[in-house]
């Protein structure tokens, strides 16, 4: 109630004025009645630049890093934190009136932790996952060039059409009907190959010290986390699962609807390599989504070949690998 009344009174629209993009920056007296005066608009303001309430809301606070980003299971209502001054301790609850869903943060913060362990990339795995990452990285690479270059002889061609239709309309062997009908259609088609093309992408100068560097960042986001401080947790959090964490309460346990893509791909290929057996994959395993398409490395009716070749589809592969950069820029110190 409090911040809804500050917003009315730091709003010119309320005392009659209008404050908009369109205007350039400009606020112009407008034609709807005004509920404040202008003095009272005035007077009020100036009171709130000195917060003469004494009212401050603390939102970043490094003891409750995950207000907000946890929801509640049973009805979706992100958790707000709060303290107990008596016994000066922090804890998280569900924001819904009478859910009564409240848990201490160092509760939260123990179970976050494990939760995020399930997604550790195991040492075993590492260097496997380093391989298909290598292959993966080269095989893109090469691709991109490969459609570049291909891009540009299109966009050459079309332009020397472009040239020649001109050059004929200049010298009155066509008529303006003609001309403007087959110049428009390649304009349009020049148009969208230059808007399709994305900007080359910086190579990197070591990929393998990088996916080494970022494999070890990935197989220990646990300690990672609880040895952070609180903006280099947020962005973590946030980076790991984009659209926040649901907290059951009946099962005491987290869940989440949606993981960035390299959790998904090392969440899948350790599991993989958990259900290798002997040589022998087992059938719960969806292989034909973790197996990369031809190119990327020889096909193989090997079971350890089959391991290796997991796929990170080509238009979305560039964001995965990138996300373990990400990863490693969010948890500089």
């Amino acid at each position: 109630m409090v911040s809804r009344l500050s917003e009315i009174l730091r709003n010119p629209f309320y005392c009659g004025y209008l404050s908009h993009n369109l205007l350039e920056g400009q606020v112009i007296k407008g034609n709807h009645e005004a509920l404040i005066t202008e003095e009272t608009f005035l007077q009020a303001n100036e009171m709130l630049k000195k917060n003469a309430q004494g009212y401050k809301q603390e939102n970043r606070n490094a003891n409750i890093p995950l207000k907000n980003f946890v929801r509640c299971a049973e009805c979706g209502t992100p958790f707000t934190g709060y303290i107990v001054k008596a016994k000066n301790l922090y804890y998280y609850k569900c924001n819904r009136i009478g859910c009564k869903c409240n848990r201490s943060a160092k509760g939260m913060h123990s179970l976050y932790a494990d939760f995020l362990k399930s997604y550790h990339i195991d040492q075993e795995s590492c260097g496997l996952l380093k391989e298909q990452l290598l292959l993966t990285y080269e095989y893109l690479t090469q691709s991109e060039q490969e459609t570049r270059v291909i891009s540009q002889q299109k966009l050459n061609e079309l332009q020397i059409k472009l040239n020649k239709i001109e050059e004929r309309f200049a010298y009155g062997e066509i008529d303006r009907d003609i001309f403007e009908k087959i110049a428009g259609k390649l304009k349009e088609e020049i148009r969208f190959l230059n808007g399709d093309s994305e900007p080359a992408r910086n190579k990197l100068s070591n990929p393998s010290e990088f996916i080494d560097q970022s494999l070890k960042i990935c197989s220990n986001l646990s300690s990672l986390w609880v040895s952070r401080e609180y903006d280099q947790k947020v962005q973590l959090q946030d980076l790991l699962f984009p659209g926040g964490i649901l907290f059951d309460k009946q099962k005491e346990n987290y869940r989440t609807e949606k993981v960035n893509s390299i959790l998904e791909l090392t969440h899948s290929f350790t599991q993989a390599l958990k259900g290798n057996e002997k040589g022998q994959i087992k059938n719960s395993i969806d292989l034909p989504a973790l197996v990369a398409p031809v190119g990327i490395e020889p096909t193989s009716s090997e079971s350890e070949s089959e391991i290796l070749s997991i796929e990170i589809r080509s238009q979305k592969s560039w964001a995965k690998i990138g996300i373990l950069s990400n990863i490693g820029w969010a948890l500089k110190s």
